[in-house]
């Protein structure tokens, strides 16, 4: 089985992806096409409504991103959850965040070490010459966050 992902966002090149690992049948907000007429229509029969490429209702992908808000009130809410997460962490501190000791398993949620790759993996963001642990759920994300935020006294507001 081979499940081709296409990506669009306006203003932005298209983004197409091949898996061999997950049936689209499996994917949670996949929708399967199917035509509304499966059988053709004669000539004495009224035609069918229009087909409206408008969707029915607004649907929302809840793990494409976060936005997280400071207590002086900048924002941050980049296109995906990974990017947001980078930023804010260089916002508050590469060095500050590396010194907490958040761990990951056997890695520091940030820190100067790089962890060994697999190939199609990847575990880690390079940042500034710190190596940030990406490898999480967008939950583990914000836990982390709210994590840096408790331990730094700082107020954030994520979303």
């Amino acid at each position: 089985d081979l499940v081709l992902m296409v990506e669009y966002h306006p203003g932005e090149p298209i983004s197409v992806a091949l898996s061999r690992k997950a049936k689209i049948s499996e994917i949670v907000d996949a929708k399967q096409l199917t035509p509304k007429i499966s059988t053709p229509v004669s000539c004495g029969e009224p035609a069918p409504p229009p087909y409206s490429d408008k969707p029915s209702k607004k649907v929302v992908n809840h793990t494409k991103g976060i936005g997280v808000t400071f207590e002086d009130g900048t924002f941050f809410c980049e296109r995906t959850a990974i990017d947001t997460f980078i930023t804010v962490i260089k916002h508050i501190g590469l060095a500050k965040v590396a010194n907490l000791d958040i761990r990951h398993g056997d890695y520091n949620l940030v820190s100067r070490t790089m962890r060994p790759t697999e190939p199609g993996r990847v575990w880690q963001h390079e940042c500034d010459g710190w190596y940030i642990y990406s490898n999480t759920s967008n939950q583990a994300k914000i836990d982390d966050l709210n994590k840096i935020a408790d331990k730094l006294g700082i107020k954030l507001k994520i979303e």
